[in-house]
């Protein structure tokens, strides 16, 4: 969840982060070419660590070095609020914007959606901060021992430091050695360290830097004593020399003391002997870590601020400058300490709070609102510390910095907490990403009190926050039917959204619930309507990205595809936004698959799933992993890739958590599905009882209706009927009840498909006619648990039955589906190979008997009576002259049937005459020119044998063969089933006469008609021939049992038509003709 930022960060709060990010200007200072060199050396390594104690000179080092090199630098410096590596990366975009200007798209922001994957959020910035450095260039973090050593932030610098390149390195100046984080660096030489060895003033060194604070005394004497006593320690050299100038030093005093002790001594004897009024100046700023003229006048009442300070400066007096748009000043870490020390025992309680508190609130005013925070806490001015919450928590949301945030409320009394209802409600806000229900309880809480106060923004806003905590939780969704009624409850009793913005979210949020838990609400399509317009009139691309997405789940999940479809173009131009943030991105091509995948787009759906995958990869945002995986499992098996559906569904199953409800029934639903497909009856068995049960929990009616179906799917095949039926009608329940058209049309296709295999013909076709009508308005080619041997038997019912005949053959030919029969000879290939189940065989047996020469298939030929060939539905034309040899093998790969010839028998049938190699070569090139000039996928060769593939080719001579033989088979049936009573076979006989019928309108003439044909053609014409002699005996003394002599009569015209030899033919037209009073014409 994510809170909107109302308004632009102030002027003066970009002025105060410009402190952090600029680097001191320093005074004269004396050059030390020894270090220049040595950190010369160091940066062909990629950091450079500076460490030593306090005071010992590494900043200025590093600051004159840099101007001596004149080398570009990124300067950072680091703080405790660091801690917080929300706010080092906003920080490090400023920086990064200072540091190149042109560059107009921002570096990315640690928000919640990154959380998941810190470390590749860090390399990828780094990355990219690089990407924007001009080389050679150098990145400063100063006072890096500011975060804590314990702190996760060491672990994310050493990754982002850890792919620094060529020319560009970075220095580290810190107290303190690299932290444990940094061995690894520090091991593989990729860390020069500067430590206090190196840092040690020289001799010379300490010479040359008395001399400038001496203003060139050439007391050398004096200096080397100073040197010594301070053992190279450049502050106590520095304040030494300030007070040598100023008085006389009794060595013997100084003997005992430490180095730092020196300094607090010197600093005593300094401090006392200034002037009251800049004592007093200096006490009074010491509580501000960066100050500026305005607010120390301000603060301290002391017109002569800004000459005060840089005078400071100018005299090298522990106090730094830094200019960029503001000037601001900052004291000398140890020198500040020394002045809080001493404020502290100079001030009163009450004078140090109101110091404090003076202090907290001109830094508020002039934007420094972290620096305002902790005087606040300090001074324990609650009310205004509040104040400054709730002033600034949505931007602090908006920059990631969550933790920020939730630090200072929780520095608040507990008991202030909890009466105040905003506070409550931000707190929500920040623990959102780390635990839903602890979330979800604060904005209950926040509701109750914003309800007694009646706060309609506090009521709408935690309502909303109720809503998608409960939804994007692990369980408790039940819960949320409350929640939706008590937003009913709110808008009857006159309750009005205070803003276009607050109301987008309550509506979002409303349709979220309802499309999840209550589609059939009685006000379900006002909440759309509403969500429509809004998303239509806004200009506002967050308030339109969340809407979308909900109205495309809704859209997906109703099974209305025009509406997702309008819906998918918005989010798609989105997408391809410069500026869309890669969270927009991810989820974008994650509604991108579901949406492909539903449109059997397998090829889009595996695109924006990779795409998907590698955003993710590449910027550390993997909450939708599980879910682009879903749709890669989806995708592939739509395709019929089982091996890299199998892939897909491991990685799923990696980072599935069962303690979720919804990825649980996800993972399991399609587990199922995926069994089911390999003919793992028992695993499918499991896998779907646990999808419904992780349904039932979420209570997710979507969802439970899919598993119902699926599970039904599963009893059916094991033969456990009645079981199924009762899923299948819960599954339809729900889904009428949603309004979801698109389970419905899963849902009949089932029914049919199992009334199909139980032989129950006439329902099926009623559940048949519903679903394609269904499919048809709705333009559905995918639905849940697709499996194409059951789509295929059940489109060519539809197709035997006339049922959406123009939807049926399109969608045959979107989803590249085979002939049954072709399935039932050749498999399904890319299935593994296990035994059938019962219903299976049922079904296989129930649309073996179908009439497919509808079916739309890719190629068809024609040979009886005739030679001619159609692709895709129009006539096959040849460029330039007709292939004769190709034609012939082609032709004689028809007189084999299905079961094909090897390379043996087709060189003896075409190239009788030639020897072995001949034969064989004229056998290979005839082969590939064939089968480039009809396809490939039509003429197979496996195994040394060729012939043509029944599941893309359609022969006439073969489709009447079936047809008789199915006749023949279905009158067979009825005589053993009969047991000679004739009322037994009559209901069976209208099924063979219309097989009968079919088969003879198929045949239209000889085989290749009055074509010469080769002597290897003519077996295959006379078997042909003596076929449909025996069809036309089989009808005509059906007809003549029955008296239908008309009948009889046009049976033997068609036969005569065909074959004007026969002389049987001859014969029963004759005696039809007697029987009907006609006179013969023959």
């Amino acid at each position: 969840m994510r809170e909107r930022n109302g308004h632009r960060e102030t002027a003066t709060a970009a002025h105060s982060a410009i402190a952090k990010i600029t680097r001191p200007r320093l005074p004269r200072v004396f050059r030390r070419e020894r270090l220049f060199s040595l950190l010369d050396h160091d940066r062909e390594l990629p950091v450079t660590w500076v460490s030593g104690p306090a005071g010992s000179g590494k900043t200025t080092l590093v600051c004159d070095y840099l101007d001596a090199r004149n080398l570009p630098c990124l300067w950072y410096q680091m703080d405790e609020r660091d801690e917080d590596i929300a706010t080092f990366f906003y920080y490090m975009g400023l920086a990064a914007k200072k540091a190149a200007p042109r560059i107009k798209r921002p570096l990315p922001l640690l928000t919640p959606e990154y959380r998941a994957g810190i470390p590749t959020f860090t390399q990828r910035y780094f990355e990219n901060l690089c990407s924007r450095l001009k080389p050679p260039y150098l990145i400063v973090f100063d006072n890096y021992q500011e975060v804590p050593s314990h702190s996760p932030f060491h672990e994310l610098i050493r990754t982002g430091l850890s792919v620094l390149p060529e020319n560009i390195s970075a220095i580290v100046i810190s107290r303190s050695e690299p932290p444990l984080a940094f061995t690894g660096m520090l091991a593989g030489n990729k860390i020069a360290p500067v430590g206090w060895d190196e840092l040690r003033l020289t001799a010379e060194e300490s010479r040359g830097i008395a001399s400038l604070h001496l203003e060139g005394s050439r007391n050398w004497e004096a200096i080397s004593w100073m040197h010594d006593k301070v053992h190279g320690w450049a502050a106590g050299l520095i304040l030494l020399s300030k007070f040598i100038k100023r008085h006389a030093v009794d060595p013997q005093a100084l003997t005992a003391l430490a180095p730092e002790q020196v300094f607090d001594y010197f600093a005593n004897e300094l401090f006392d002997r200034d002037e009251e009024g800049i004592r007093d100046f200096l006490l009074k700023t010491s509580f501000l870590p960066r100050i500026t003229p305005l607010v120390a006048e301000r603060l301290t009442a002391n017109k002569a601020a800004a000459k005060i300070l840089a005078d400071l400066n100018r005299r090298n007096y522990f106090t730094e400058k830094r200019l960029d748009r503001e000037l601001s000043y900052q004291y000398h870490p140890i020198f500040r300490e020394f002045l809080i020390s001493r404020a502290n025992k100079v001030f009163s309680a009450a004078a140090l709070t109101g110091l404090h508190l003076t202090g907290a609130r001109l830094l508020e005013e002039a934007g420094q609102i972290e620096d305002a925070a902790a005087l606040f806490v300090k001074a324990e001015s609650w009310a205004d510390l509040v104040k400054l919450i709730l002033s600034h928590a949505r931007t602090l949301i908006t920059q990631g910095r969550d933790r920020t945030l939730e630090e200072w409320i929780d520095c608040i009394p507990p008991g202030l907490i909890s009466h105040n209802g905003w506070l409550l409600y931000w707190k929500g806000i920040c623990r959102f990403v780390y635990g839903q229900l602890e979330s979800r309880q604060y904005f209950e809480r926040a509701f109750d009190l914003f309800r007694t106060q009646s706060d309609a923004a506090g009521i709408f806003l935690s309502w909303s926050g109720v809503i998608e905590t409960t939804l994007l939780g692990k369980r408790e969704y039940i819960s949320a039917d409350r929640w939706i009624s008590i937003l009913d409850d709110l808008l009857r009793e006159g309750y009005r959204f205070p803003s276009r913005e607050i109301e987008a979210r309550v509506v979002g949020s409303m349709l979220f619930a309802l499309t999840l838990r209550q589609p059939h609400h009685r006000d379900m399509k006002q909440w759309l309507e509403r969500a429509l317009k809004i998303a239509r009139q806004t200009v506002d691309r967050e308030i339109k990205s969340f809407l979308d997405a909900y109205l495309e789940m809704y859209y997906l999940s109703v099974g209305d595809h025009a509406g997702a479809e309008a819906i998918m173009k918005s989010i798609e131009r989105r997408m391809s936004f410069p500026d869309a943030s890669p969270l927009a991105r991810i989820a974008g091509r994650m509604m991108a698959a579901v949406y492909y995948v539903r449109m059997a787009d397998h090829q889009r759906c595996m695109q924006v799933v990779r795409e998907g995958l590698e955003l993710g990869e590449n910027t550390g945002i993997r909450q939708w992993d599980s879910h682009l995986y879903s749709m890669a499992v989806s995708g592939y098996m739509g395709a019929g890739d089982y091996e890299h559906a199998e892939e897909y569904l491991r990685k799923m199953g990696a980072v599935m958590n069962d303690a979720c409800c919804l990825d649980a029934c996800m993972y399991y639903e399609i587990a199922a599905w995926f069994s089911l497909m390999q003919r793992d009856i028992a695993r499918a068995t499991v896998y779907a009882e646990k999808a419904l049960l992780f349904a039932l929990e979420a209570g997710m009616p979507m969802y439970i209706g899919i598993c119902h179906c699926a599970i039904a799917q599963v009893l059916h095949e094991q033969g456990e009927h009645k079981k199924a039926a009762s899923h299948l009608t819960r599954s339809l329940d729900v889904c009428k009840a949603m309004g979801s058209r698109i389970i419905e049309f899963m849902a009949l296709l089932c029914r049919a498909y199992f009334s199909l295999a139980r032989g129950e013909e006439s329902a099926s076709l009623i559940s048949l006619r519903k679903a394609m009508a269904l499919g048809r308005d709705q333009g559905y080619l995918n639905t849940f648990w697709w499996r194409p041997e059951v789509m295929s038997q059940l489109c060519a019912k539809a197709l035997d039955a006339g049922i959406e005949v123009a939807y049926v053959r399109h969608l045959i030919r979107k989803r590249g589906l085979n002939p049954p029969d072709a399935i039932a000879e050749c498999g399904e290939p890319s299935i593994r190979s296990r035994a059938g189940s019962t219903a299976e065989l049922n079904s296989k047996s129930a649309i073996r008997n179908l009439k497919l020469d509808n079916w739309p298939w890719p190629f068809r030929i024609y040979t009886l009576g005739r030679f001619a060939m159609e692709r895709d539905g129009g006539p096959f034309r040849f460029e330039g002259r007709e292939p004769r040899k190709l034609l012939a093998l082609l032709k004689l790969l028809i007189t084999a049937g299905e079961k094909g010839l090897n390379e043996y028998q087709t060189s003896d049938a075409l190239w009788p005459h030639a020897d072995g190699d001949a034969a064989r070569s004229a056998f290979t090139t005839t082969l590939q020119r064939l089968r480039k000039l009809v396809g490939e996928n039509i003429i197979r060769y496996k195994a040394g044998i060729v012939s043509l593939d029944p599941r893309f080719c359609w022969v006439d001579a073969w489709a009447f063969e079936r047809m008789l033989a199915s006749a023949e088979l279905e009158m067979r049936n009825a005589e053993l089933k009969s047991e000679g009573k004739q009322s037994s076979v009559s209901n069976q006989q209208s099924t063979i006469l219309q097989r009968l019928e079919k088969a003879l309108h198929l045949y239209h003439g000889d085989f290749l008609g009055e074509e010469a044909v080769a002597p290897w053609a003519f077996p295959y014409r006379e078997h042909l021939r003596i076929r449909l002699h025996k069809c036309v005996r089989k009808l005509g003394a059906f007809h003549e049992s029955e008296g239908n002599w008309k009948a009889s009569l046009e049976l033997y015209e068609h036969g005569l038509a065909v074959d004007d030899l026969s002389e049987e033919f001859t014969q029963q037209y004759l005696i039809c003709c007697k029987e009907l009073g006609l006179r013969s014409e023959g």
